[in-house]
Order: C-alpha cells, then sequence, then structure tokens
C-alpha cells in the first residue's frame, strides 16, 4: 500500500522552482565545441545553400536543434530571431 505525504504549498512551489531551474540550464555543446565553432559550422551549411528560403533555412536550424544545440542559439546565427 502506498502513503502519501502532506506538503505545503512552499514546499510545492519551491520543488517546482528547483525542477525549472534545471530545465532552464543552458545545453552544453557535445564534443566541445564552442560557441563560434558551433557558428562557423551553420554559417557554412547556409553558405552551401544557394541563397537560402525560410524553408531551407529552418530545416537547417532543426538538423542541429536535434542535436541538442540551444534553439534560441541556433536560430540566431541563421537569422531567424532578432
Amino acid at each position: 500500500m502506498r502513503t502519501h505525504q502532506v506538503v505545503s504549498l512552499s514546499q510545492v512551489l519551491k520543488i517546482k522552482q528547483e525542477r525549472l531551474s534545471v530545465l532552464m540550464m543552458p545545453i552544453k555543446p557535445p564534443n566541445g565545441v564552442g560557441e563560434k565553432e558551433l557558428e562557423l559550422a551553420v554559417l557554412r551549411e547556409l553558405r552551401d545553400t544557394l541563397k537560402p528560403s525560410v524553408a531551407d533555412k529552418v530545416k537547417i536550424a532543426a538538423r542541429w536543434i536535434s542535436h541538442e544545440y540551444k534553439a534560441c542559439l541556433i536560430l540566431n546565427f541563421i537569422g531567424l530571431m532578432p
């Protein structure tokens, strides 16, 4: 039989805040790639596409984001985010 524990609202809010802070931590690029190297790699791929449309830019961004790079960083490099 499972027992339930009674907790106060302040405890619940503290636990939620701790979980959110863990989720908001920046993702470190795998394989030790720094931010500038990442930017250069993304820009090289963008350069290789002749006159990329927005759809092409989104495909490139989605590929990098799928490798667990921060979305806001990639979108900024590509020029899809102010």
